[in-house]
């Protein structure tokens, strides 16, 4: 069993991405410098430079010999293989116990108990009296009301879509669906912004480059002209020193962002643990779906493609008690008409595993520009139109805050 986890150590030292994809925890190795290994990694020092630096220079060769036995293809195989052999370990020793307080006298049924206690330790979960749920759901209305900190809801910064919502939930799958120049990637961008002024915020952008990012946001911010920012045509006084506060903004939101165009979801996913392990993370947003790599290299259809990767992001948001936004296109069905569920692209599963999705919608009503976003599903919760303003100049929704509640 040392060399399935020296192995394995040493696959996920060559390829920190496979951290994310595998339940192992430090205690399931019986290696001690393995367990040790592991937990560095999980802290968030996934590369042999770093962790040698961690847990000393002492034991370089030793993490030299595990890559020399890394089999990528085979970690998880090898996670699996780990996890029962500590299984294993921990019931041979409640069967010794258990035959010790037999032999001792001990009735069949009291030494049954330890051993029951240590096959459901191994359980990933367990039933819950609903007493307690009702009490949780309780100390988490009270919270909200109280306006605590460790609130589960974090307000989107649109009071009309969290009047529907109640803003943006931990644990939470939502999805942000549009056709092309609806907005989907500026109301997106507008809900980070606000969120990143009290949480942490990742920004995984497929479709966008880092710069595009930054000229969004400090349009948004500053309401300048997106173009002028973007070909450096501002020329007033006072649009320099607009931008000059949005950048000031800026600097004091917790907000990380990851250009990289080659992504998967369980590569984004694995990224997320290892920055939520470093610094934390209550929202994640990727933009956007269609364009991430398939998770499997099997030629499997695009809509069970779909299926693995809406599944590996609603994975994440439960683990990592985080939301996590993630932006689709509709089809072309949508053009010219009002979004509805039914026109969600390449997959049922989008529908299926999202607990909200959010439509915004740009059309035209007597001659005036009107914009909504759409609560086209809420799972805890009612659908409705939350009315917004579209600000083309800066691509950017902006509230329209309703007093109503």
């Amino acid at each position: 069993m040392k060399k399935v986890e020296e192995a394995f150590i040493g696959s996920c030292l060559l390829n920190p991405d496979l951290i994310g994809l595998v339940s192992v925890k430090p205690e399931h190795f019986r290696d001690k410098l393995c367990s040790h290994v592991w937990r560095t990694m999980l802290a968030g020092h996934a590369d042999p430079v770093s962790v040698c630096r961690e847990i000393g220079s002492e034991h370089e060769s030793a993490l030299s010999a595990m890559i020399g036995q890394a089999y990528t293809s085979a970690a998880e195989k090898h996670a699996r293989e780990i996890i029962e052999a500590y299984r294993k370990r921990v019931f041979m020793s409640a069967l010794v116990v258990a035959h010790k307080k037999v032999e001792s006298g001990e009735s069949v049924d009291a030494s049954l108990t330890g051993l029951i206690a240590a096959a459901d330790s191994n359980c990933d979960s367990e039933y819950r009296p609903v007493v307690d749920l009702i009490v949780d759901a309780y100390n988490d209305m009270k919270a909200r009301h109280d306006g605590a900190d460790d609130n589960r809801f974090m307000p989107s910064g649109y009071p009309d879509l969290d009047f529907y919502t109640g803003g943006i939930e931990r644990g939470s799958l939502v999805v942000v669906a549009g056709r092309p120049s609806m907005g989907k990637s500026a109301f997106a961008m507008g809900v980070c912004q606000r969120v990143a002024e009290s949480n942490a915020v990742c920004f995984s952008s497929i479709e966008m480059d880092n710069q595009s990012v930054a000229f969004r946001l400090m349009a948004s911010i500053s309401r300048m002209d997106l173009k002028l920012l973007r070909t450096g045509a501002v020329i007033s006084s006072s649009a320099w020193e607009g931008a000059a506060k949005s950048v000031d903004t800026i600097k004091k939101l917790n907000f990380h962002i990851d250009d990289n165009p080659k992504r998967s979801a369980g590569q984004i996913a694995a990224q997320a643990r290892r920055h939520h392990a470093k610094k934390g993370l209550d929202l994640l947003m990727v933009d956007y779906l269609g364009l991430l790599d398939p998770e499997s290299t099997k030629d499997l259809p695009r809509h069970l493609q779909v299926g693995e990767m809406t599944r590996v992001f609603k994975a994440l948001a439960k683990q990592l008690n985080c939301c996590v936004m993630l932006l689709c296109q509709l089809n072309r069905e949508a053009d010219g008409k009002r979004p509805t569920l039914a026109h969600l692209r390449e997959s049922g599963s989008i529908e299926q595993d999202s607990d909200v999705v959010l439509m915004p919608y740009r059309f035209q009503e007597e001659g005036n520009d009107r914009a909504v976003v759409i609560v086209a599903k809420n799972r805890n919760g009612p659908t409705g139109d939350a009315p917004m303003a579209w600000v083309g100049s800066s691509a950017s929704y902006e509230s329209l805050a309703r007093e109503d509640f």
